[in-house]
């Protein structure tokens, strides 16, 4: 029987989509939460691409500037799935 999710639960640093890849439509994806009403990502620390603690304009920056410029990788855990290394108030519920 499951009560509820771990906030430890596996995900890719960036992968606000939650689709177990990193790519522009996480960058969409943050945008359109922020600033257009759109649906809260099922993984908070996943679309916290910096690891600064929130989700912010910057996170889907850091996207694009990894995908299209060559930008610094996200931190762990990247690019394989793993658990948040760092303390913060966000959560990861998954889909």
């Amino acid at each position: 029987m499951v009560y509820g999710l771990s906030s430890s639960l596996p995900f890719i640093r960036g992968d606000a989509t939650f689709d177990s890849v990193v790519n522009i439509s996480d960058a969409v994806y943050i945008l359109s939460f922020l600033f257009l009403g759109g649906p809260a990502p099922p993984c908070e620390d996943a679309a916290d691409t910096d690891d600064r603690g929130n989700i912010q304009i910057g996170d889907a920056i850091y996207i694009l500037n990894f995908l299209f410029i060559g930008g610094a990788r996200p931190p762990a855990p990247f690019p394989e799935p793993g658990t948040d290394p760092t303390d913060d108030t966000l959560s990861c519920r998954g889909l």
